[in-house]
């Protein structure tokens, strides 16, 4: 199966992706992406992004390998970054092999920086190589799993989502985390993907801005210029129509059309 974004040589499936992840100023009224007419509903989704999604992570989760290629492209405080890497998952459950290597260049530097992190579901092992410093880091998972708190934390540190169970576990953050609307069909390239927008759920925004809990627990809708700038006020799925296979990931902050209006 041939597949767009992450990539991983296979014990019996393989994907070739050339995905993207970005997390970049939205202008208010751009849209992100184009529709084309419906084909077919999603199947068994009635459309529903977020039992689309479900279903998603259910068919990543159920992979025993996963072999990706992506290509990243960042736009975050004042600096751009664009990247390319590869993402190899093989097993599954806790002992879950996994290995995410990227190679990061600033738009207007020939350095590149690189990031390189194993896990072998017991421990994970980080590597970055940067421009000013090399640093190795070790991390207990199996600690980490027991340390984990019931409910999540307003913001997972960056690498939680590779030590807790790779891009499945991904995909599951963002959906206890964001509630998806309607699904749209619509193209990466040549490939037909089901396209799904979502908004940061009430309870995740009152962890995030507790200052307006009022606010939102009474359903009105939240100030998300107050949010940290690193995070996202909404996230794109683009998930492959044959497959579900999350052939890009989307992270989009909205400029407000008054940038000095509160």
């Amino acid at each position: 199966m041939n597949s767009i974004l992450p990539i991983f040589s296979c014990v019996a499936l393989a994907w070739l992706a050339h995905g993207a992840l970005a997390q970049q100023p939205l202008p208010v009224g751009n849209p992100r992406f184009k529709p084309v007419p419906r084909a077919a509903a999603p199947p068994n989704d009635s459309n529903s992004g977020d039992a689309l999604l479900r279903r998603a992570i259910a068919a990543v989760d159920a992979q025993p390998s996963i072999t990706a290629k992506l290509r990243q492209q960042v736009d975050l405080l004042g600096r751009q970054l664009v990247g390319s890497g590869v993402y190899l998952q093989q097993g599954r459950g806790p002992q879950r092999l996994l290995r995410f290597e990227l190679k990061l260049q600033a738009s207007n530097k020939t350095t590149t920086n690189g990031m390189l992190q194993i896990c072998d579901g017991t421990t994970l092992w980080i590597h970055e190589d940067l421009a000013d410093r090399k640093n190795l880091s070790r991390v207990d998972v199996t600690r980490l799993r027991g340390a984990r708190p019931k409910s999540p934390p307003p913001a997972l540190p960056s690498n939680a989502w590779l030590a807790l169970g790779g891009l499945p576990k991904l995909l599951m953050n963002l959906e206890s985390s964001f509630q998806f609307g309607p699904v749209a069909e619509s193209r990466l390239d040549s490939l037909q993907v089901w396209t799904v927008e979502g908004q940061w759920k009430p309870a995740r925004l009152v962890q995030l801005l507790p200052d307006q809990k009022a606010k939102i627990e009474a359903g009105t809708a939240a100030d998300t210029r107050n949010l940290a700038p690193n995070l996202p006020d909404c996230v794109v799925l683009h998930l492959g129509c044959d497959d579900l296979f999350p052939y890009r990931i989307e992270y989009w902050r909205r400029e407000p059309a008054n940038k000095n209006a509160r």
